[in-house]
């Protein structure tokens, strides 16, 4: 029930365009005037806060601020935890190229970080968000770091997740990390709220090491940009991670 809910609220908070042009064309259909005006007020607001005004960049700052002077600089790590950022497996397979997506920076980061620490362990979670196609994720990743001739003892595969919760749960049960290993997660910056507070309350402590910033640390920059399309953008990030974070407080699977 919760991977449909979230597939839902993915695509209703992700397709914002849609979401006006169908509150416009009930609109302009409509022939009952408390309605139309009940429309009339609610199509205003909605272009207000999601289009015009710098709200979702406002939201997404509140997310990435905390971790956006961090010093990546760690002493002795022992492993490195990479959550997937949802792969193109179609480009990748139809071009014969890597489309790594919003893993992007993530698989990049860890490889570097890797060469600074040769003997810390990289595991990759990743899954599938298509509940009828699992385990397809993980091969873009694995091929890219194969290219990179890493040591095969030292990766390990996690595809079985879904969604957050499960990334961590199912890494945690696959590797059994010790109490006094040091473990770096890394996932986007926007993302890494949830991601550390579910750790925590799996009892899995996590260091973060951010990556793909959406923003710039100067908001007031950011907000002089005026980009309609990146409001969008913005709030479409923004929203459904808080509301990501919100239900997993709810439903106890984060601190």
């Amino acid at each position: 029930m919760y991977f449909f809910f979230s597939r839902i609220m993915y695509w209703v908070f992700y397709n914002q365009i849609a979401i006006i042009l169908v509150l416009i064309f009930f609109y302009l259909l409509n022939k009952n005037k408390k309605i139309e005006l009940f429309l009339r007020k609610f199509l205003l607001a909605y272009i207000l806060i999601v289009v015009i005004f710098p709200t979702g960049t406002l939201m997404l700052y509140s997310l990435e601020s905390k971790y956006m002077h961090q010093v990546n600089e760690f002493n002795d790590i022992d492993g490195i935890l990479v959550l997937s950022g949802m792969e193109n497996t179609y480009m990748t397979d139809e071009y014969g190229q890597f489309y790594l997506e919003g893993s992007q920076s993530r698989i990049i980061e860890s490889i570097r970080l890797q060469k600074k620490h040769p003997n810390a362990r990289i595991i990759f979670s990743g899954g599938s968000g298509d509940y009828f196609s699992k385990n397809v994720t993980n091969s873009i990743p694995k091929q890219f770091y194969e290219e990179f001739a890493f040591d095969p003892k030292m990766m390990n595969f996690e595809s079985q997740s879904t969604n957050t919760y499960e990334n961590i749960i199912n890494s945690k049960t696959l590797i059994k990390p010790k109490d006094d290993e040091k473990w770096i997660l890394i996932t986007s910056a926007f993302h890494m709220n949830r991601s550390i507070n579910t750790a925590a309350n799996l009892k899995w402590e996590l260091t973060p090491y951010p990556v793909d910033f959406k923003l710039s640390k100067d908001l007031f920059r950011e907000i002089l940009k005026f980009n309609l399309f990146e409001n969008i953008k913005h709030f479409q990030i923004a929203s459904h991670e808080i509301l990501g974070i919100m239900i997993y407080k709810l439903m106890g699977r984060s601190l």
